[in-house]
């Protein structure tokens, strides 16, 4: 694409969506959005895959798919920003885990884009950021838990 077609800014965090998630397969990305669009969004796309599982690639055009069927942003878009780092994990419930980096937030949303909970982290690195680079939400029955919980 051009700079006027633009579409991804700075992004991270780029992940599948796991085989048991809805969208699995799919792909999720932090876009951070930088200095370009000033604020952050969670972009979920699917991969142009053939038949054989590689992927279509033409020639002389744009990456394929040319975009996101799936979209989040904060109700105030600037209200989630990140200039590096940042994640996002798809959940076998639907929702959608995030972790801000620059702002140490983490927000469970709905793939109605219903924020379930959001924390604030309260130990900043600086007194303006607070550096959090990723959030894994595991299964009470993860194997590495099983002395934890039982």
């Amino acid at each position: 694409g051009t700079q006027s077609d633009q579409q991804y800014y700075g992004q991270h965090g780029a992940n599948w969506v796991a085989s048991d998630c809805p969208g699995a397969g799919n792909i999720l990305v932090f876009n951070n959005g930088g200095q370009s669009r000033n604020y952050a969004s969670v972009d979920e796309i699917v991969p142009p895959l053939q038949s054989d599982g590689t992927y279509a690639i033409t020639v002389g055009e744009a990456f394929a798919p040319a975009a996101p069927i799936w979209i989040y942003t904060k109700e105030n878009p600037q209200d989630m920003q990140s200039r590096t780092l940042s994640s996002a994990q798809r959940l076998p419930n639907g929702n959608t885990l995030i972790c801000c980096y620059f702002s140490g937030v983490f927000i469970e949303v709905t793939y109605e884009k219903e924020i379930i909970w959001q924390y604030f982290s309260q130990y900043p690195r600086f007194w303006w950021r607070r550096d959090i680079a990723d959030i894994i939400k595991y299964d009470s029955e993860y194997p590495a838990f099983d002395n934890i919980f039982k």
